[in-house]
């Protein structure tokens, strides 16, 4: 993803907003009706890099970038783990040149944050791209609290109109 503008890394916050992008080749296509196409979705090996952006309307706070990610087994359903990461890759068809502002939303049951005390049961983070093939969008499961069991929906807005939805369903194993 151009997280805030960069091109190249990737970025990831950690669950329960986790953003995961790789920034692709811009496309040559007409813009007249941007459209977003699912390339995959499911499970995913990603490499961070240590680096880490403000979000503030996501339960952590902040989105770190990643170098790269690796869909491991296409799935809806993910048993929540501490290490899972899941997500989707994307291609942004018709797009203007130069970069644009894509809003992620993931509608999830309510999370708390234990170390601030906010509550949400959705997310949102405004994700600035430049490339518009293989972008990368996901959670990494990194502390206990990230483990919620139930329905995941993530969204991928522009200029407010819903392009591209996923389901996802968390299961938390019984062990």
């Amino acid at each position: 993803m151009g997280c805030r503008g960069r091109t190249g890394p990737a970025a990831a916050i950690t669950l329960p907003v986790c953003l995961l992008a790789v920034s692709g080749i811009a496309s040559g296509s007409a813009f007249a009706d941007p459209r977003i196409r699912v390339i995959d979705h499911g499970l995913y090996e990603v490499k961070r890099s240590g680096k880490a952006v403000p979000a503030r309307r996501t339960l952590t706070g902040k989105v770190n970038v990643v170098r790269t990610m690796r869909l491991t087994r296409r799935a809806g359903k993910v048993i929540a783990q501490l290490g899972t990461n899941f997500g989707l890759r994307i291609d942004l068809l018709g797009f203007p040149p130069g970069v644009v502002t894509l809003t992620i939303r993931a509608r999830h049951p309510k999370v708390t944050n234990p170390e601030t005390g906010v509550t949400r049961s959705v997310s949102e983070y405004d994700w600035r791209v430049t490339g518009r093939r293989n972008l990368y969008f996901g959670y990494g499961i990194r502390k206990r609290w990230h483990i919620n069991e139930g329905i995941w929906t993530v969204q991928i807005l522009y200029r407010g109109k819903v392009l591209a939805q996923q389901r996802f369903e968390l299961v938390v194993p019984l062990n």
